[in-house]
């Protein structure tokens, strides 16, 4: 018999990781530059 009408007494709640990763991570003043680069390649080596 299974145990499907409630959360199992032997399994143990999940980490609350909110506050491990401080909002929007900063991007790099680079990266419009290497996107360019990189669709530049994939058009010349396809």
């Amino acid at each position: 018999m299974s145990r499907t009408r409630g959360p199992d007494p032997r399994t143990l709640p999940m980490p609350d990781l909110r506050d491990s990763f401080p909002g929007p991570f900063a991007t790099s003043p680079y990266a419009d530059a290497v996107e360019e680069q990189t669709a530049h390649w994939l058009r010349t080596y396809p």
